[in-house]
């Protein structure tokens, strides 16, 4: 399978940009996502941490997880 994308240089440069940055973006979330876990299921956090590491978490939709 193959794709495509096309900018117009320098009118697209945000669009191209964040197309490049993709990848990362992602890679990072991931992280974020997996250290948050990490601490839920190793660590033993307050209640204050744990509330907000679970609110982190659930800002991050599923679906872009599953990407990779």
């Amino acid at each position: 399978m193959r794709a495509s994308l096309n900018f117009t240089l320098p009118d697209d440069q945000v669009e191209f940009d964040s197309a490049l940055a993709g990848g990362k973006a992602i890679t990072t979330i991931e992280q974020i996502d997996n250290h948050c876990r990490s601490i839920l299921k190793w660590s033993e956090p307050s209640s204050e941490v744990q509330a907000v590491v679970e609110v982190i978490r659930s800002l991050i939709p599923a679906d872009l997880l599953e990407i990779r």
